[in-house]
């Protein structure tokens, strides 16, 4: 059976309640019993791995109309990983046919290197896994129940989105809300201050890569990102 197949969905979802159910049990046990800090640490970065892996498994597993951020960096790696030239083998009409030329760093391809000897759709699992691990080792350093964590997994949820055509060309910033779990969302509304700003020349200035973070000392939640360079009529990145 195809792992990535629909009909796994249903494994999925039990091995998900498996582990947070055997978390649960963990962190019970510890108001009877005092665990190890650094063992519940592991445990809660490990289940949070596993969740980030097995989520993202779902979403591949169902066709898609545009591949992962990751691919043109993957198939970079791949290619450094054969001993040929990472930015000749992605780009229009190249080995790894995109719209654009490969515009990441090879630190980044280099970071990727490891998941290049497996295919695409378990690079896209594996590193999605990865990174809700390293972000709940990171937030918990000090303490496991951390603002960002318990933003991770809360209820409510705030999401920034923009549009962009291309690579690197972004919309004006807009923001909703959900209070269930993301099954459902508020419209989309513009954020003034984060809109394009039109130039002298023509084009318009922007914000590009958006994403909101809780700043526990106001309290609030800022919106991060970078301007865009005015290049083009569109709000470029590059």
């Amino acid at each position: 059976m195809d792992p990535f197949a629909p009909q796994t969905q249903s494994i999925v979802i039990a091995l998900l309640v498996a582990a947070w159910s055997a978390m649960a049990v963990l962190a019970r046990r510890s108001m009877a019993k005092p665990v190890r800090p650094q063992v519940m640490r592991v445990s809660l970065t490990l289940t949070a791995a596993l969740t980030g892996a097995l989520l993202a498994c779902i979403v591949w597993s169902r066709p898609q109309q545009v591949r992962s951020d990751l691919a043109p960096i993957w198939a970079s790696a791949r290619a450094l990983v054969q001993h040929q030239d990472p930015y000749e083998a992605v780009g229009p009409g190249r080995a790894y046919d995109t719209v654009f030329p490969q515009i990441y760093p090879m630190t980044s391809i280099v970071t990727v290197a490891p998941l290049a000897v497996v295919p695409l759709r378990w690079a896209d699992v594996l590193f999605v896994g990865l990174g809700f691990g390293l972000f709940t080792w990171a937030a918990t350093r000090r303490r496991l129940m951390t603002p960002s964590l318990v933003a991770l997994v809360s209820l409510p949820a705030l999401m920034t989105l923009q549009t962009i055509g291309g690579s690197d060309y972004f919309g004006p910033v807009h923001w909703m809300t959900s209070a269930d779990l993301g099954k459902t969302w508020t419209k989309p509304e513009p954020v003034p201050a984060l809109g394009r700003v039109p130039q002298e020349n023509g084009s318009e200035e922007g914000v590009c890569d958006v994403v909101p973070d809780w700043h526990p000392q106001s309290r609030s939640v800022l919106a991060l990102g970078w301007p865009g360079s005015p290049r083009r009529p569109q709000s470029s990145c590059g």
